[in-house]
């Protein structure tokens, strides 16, 4: 069983927004939101399974940081 995770990945100014797109499109991740935070790090919330989100987080850019915002529920 797994969950869905709705979580907020926050990335330095001038990352390069279509290449962090694309990791996410080639693992199934959606893509909710993607906005300007206050300090200038782009903030992009995403769904993802629990059991991708540690390999999606390896393959982010230097700098970016996530944290678990909500959790949909569980999948068998």
């Amino acid at each position: 069983m797994s969950e869905l995770w709705n979580v907020c990945i926050l990335l330095r100014p001038g990352t390069d927004v279509p290449d962090v797109r694309a990791l996410f499109d080639a693992r199934g991740v959606t893509l909710l939101t993607t906005r300007t935070a206050e300090d200038g790090r782009l903030e992009m919330l995403i769904v993802v399974m629990s059991t991708v989100m540690e390999r999606i987080a390896d393959a982010l850019p230097a700098g970016a940081t996530w944290r678990v915002v909500g959790v949909r529920g569980n999948l068998s």
